[in-house]
């Protein structure tokens, strides 16, 4: 009797394993693509992610990079936040080459603060480079080189160009010893010098 009663009991088991895993649909297991859109603060001093659940096929590079501007063009939904790619300035054109985007814009892209220009630029810098086949970022201005204030031209940039800080992470410093030369007195020879610095 206990017997077949745990042989009845393993057989309702089997079934019911059967049952749920026929039940369980491929997309259950499958989370979305999300991608992180970031945007500039009010205030204009950091720059802040949202994730963004994306519709385009993270394969198809073009119909991701498309969206993504898109979304960078788009007021954010917090009031608090601005869209990296404002009004003042248009985005012409963009091209992919073995990993190079290169976006061309027009000459309202100078048209920005010089703190907001480094926000904007970090925000669609790191908005870009996480589609799939896009390394690094090149901007132009109507066709010629973005240059510094210096009028040095700013070459490709990737993720790691700009230091991303969020929340309490801005508060964190770390200690380290540089090793530095200088020339002696006579000027014939350099000297070793170890400094400590934050």
């Amino acid at each position: 009797m206990i017997q077949h009663f745990a042989k009845h009991h393993i057989v309702l088991a089997l079934t019911l394993i059967i049952f749920l895993s026929a039940c369980a649909s491929p997309e259950s297991s499958t989370a979305p693509d999300t991608f992180a859109i970031y945007c500039i603060n009010n205030s204009e001093t950091a720059i802040t992610s949202q994730d963004y659940e994306l519709e385009a096929d993270p394969s198809d590079t073009e119909a991701v990079l498309s969206e993504l501007i898109t979304m960078l063009e788009t007021k954010p939904q917090h009031l608090e936040y601005q869209a990296p790619i404002s009004d003042d300035m248009k985005l012409t054109g963009y091209t992919v080459s073995a990993g190079l985007l290169t976006l061309n814009f027009d000459q309202g892209y100078y048209s920005q603060e010089r703190i907001r220009e480094i926000l904007s630029r970090a925000a669609i810098v790191r908005t870009l480079t996480q589609a799939e086949g896009v390394d690094s970022v090149v901007f132009q201005i109507e066709g010629q080189p973005l240059t510094a204030a210096d009028g040095s031209v700013i070459s490709s940039m990737n993720a790691d160009t700009f230091i991303y800080n969020a929340g309490n992470e801005i508060n964190a410093y770390e200690k380290v010893e540089l090793k530095l030369y200088f020339a002696t007195g006579g000027g014939d020879r350099l000297l070793e010098v170890y400094r400590s610095v934050v």
